[in-house]
């Protein structure tokens, strides 16, 4: 595994994979090698994943820090919004390559280690993933309709004294614009809470490198208890279905125009003129991207099951995560569409909608800049021990199952 500007100088090499298993789910996963690599696709899906696991290692290794190994280490996979039925076995099958991957990680590998990349020999990760597989298989399998009971019975585990789960994209990187800027209410003991601030909520719209993933959240205050102290409740709704179009389309637009003109350009170079120019932005390409993916969000916005919150003040925020983000027609039009959907879910009574980001990128751990934020948002999501505060609510929002904690 290579870093983005090395992966990109080499036709030979491999990419995308998990793209490949969001657009084409039925194909072969743990047989049949690909020709670039030698290697089967889940072999192949294993790789990147131990190759992260070791690369966090080994950045802590650097700041003198390690790994604990007293059972109180959770590590958390991101995966898209895979929901739809298609995608379940996808969803299967990367839950499966990434445990047989920490379970690779625990028992120890030998690697190379370069400044910019990892390698491990072809043979010694087949016998790695054959030796290992037993881990996965287990593990009990998804329905073939997604049931969120089922989905969180099938999505944590724990090996060798360490835990494991599995986190939705859209949750993942909704999360620090969640608390950004919240520490307090969850740190001190409150017992007076404004009115006009109980309520939070955030829609989230990750635009990765394969997919698209939407979700709602929600931050409220139960009532005092006994104590009368009020404690904060962090809320996610059923998220859309992962999107295939994404971050990387619109770079492979951009690269495929500057082929057409005859100008010499890489993915690397297309990928970078994506995120610091803006003359390209009236070209067709960008508004059909911006439509496809706005389209989805409004879609998604008009069938969230929220009758509490999503009616009342203040309004909605609205955040936009990945490095595909920083495009500002696809804020525009999303945020276009966001309040077009709320105002056509036929209740006058409904707030407005705000693009945020975050107030305080420092806040976050070190001296980060708002596209950084935006680009790690589900790195930053996924490590915090908070998200385990986030309660599903997969029925909704509704009068009868949430009466109880306003």
């Amino acid at each position: 595994m290579f870093t983005l500007d090395q992966r990109y100088q080499d036709a030979n090499r491999e990419v995308a994979l998990k793209r490949k298993l969001i657009q084409d789910p039925d194909q072969s996963f743990w047989e049949g090698a690909r020709p670039k690599l030698g290697t089967t696709l889940g072999e192949a899906v294993v790789f990147s994943i131990l190759s992260l696991l070791l690369d966090a290692d080994r950045t802590l290794t650097t700041k003198s820090k390690g790994l604990p190994r007293d059972g109180s280490l959770m590590i958390r996979f991101s995966h898209p919004n895979w929901v739809a039925e298609d995608n379940i076995r996808a969803l299967g099958c990367f839950r499966d390559a990434a445990v047989v991957a920490m379970r690779i990680f625990l028992e120890g590998i030998r690697h190379k280690r370069k400044p910019r990349g990892i390698g491990i020999a072809v043979d010694a990760l087949r016998s790695a993933v054959q030796l290992h597989r037993s881990a996965a298989d287990k593990l009990p399998s998804f329905s073939s309709r997604y049931v969120h009971r089922e989905y969180v019975c099938c999505s944590q585990g724990e090996l060798n004294g360490t835990k494991w789960e599995l986190v939705f994209e859209s949750c993942a990187a909704g999360f620090p614009y969640l608390l950004e800027g919240e520490r307090e209410t969850f740190e001190g003991t409150l017992r007076k809470f404004p009115a006009s601030k109980r309520i939070r909520k955030i829609l989230v719209v990750d635009v990765g490198a394969g997919s698209t993933d939407a979700g709602y959240m929600v931050r409220t205050v139960r009532p005092r208890d006994s104590k009368g102290i009020m404690k904060p409740l962090l809320i996610w709704l059923p998220a859309a279905d992962a999107l295939e179009i994404a971050g990387r389309w619109l770079t492979d637009k951009i690269f495929a125009e500057a082929k057409q003109q005859g100008r010499r350009f890489t993915q690397f170079e297309a990928e970078e003129f994506k995120t610091t120019n803006q003359g390209w932005y009236l070209k067709p390409y960008v508004h059909e991207w911006t439509g496809m993916i706005s389209d989805h969000v409004a879609e998604y916005v008009s069938g969230i099951r929220d009758d509490i919150c999503l009616p009342k003040s203040p309004d909605l925020e609205v955040v936009l995560t990945g490095g595909s983000s920083v495009v500002l027609p696809l804020r525009d039009e999303t945020m276009r569409r966001v309040r077009t959907a709320l105002e056509h879910r036929g209740r006058a009574a409904f707030a407005g909608a705000k693009l945020i980001n975050v107030s305080r990128p420092e806040s976050l751990g070190r001296s980060y800049r708002e596209v950084e934020v935006a680009q790690l948002a589900v790195s930053l999501g996924a490590s915090d021990p908070r998200l385990t505060e986030l309660k599903a609510y997969p029925d909704g929002l509704v009068q009868s199952g949430f009466a109880m904690t306003m």
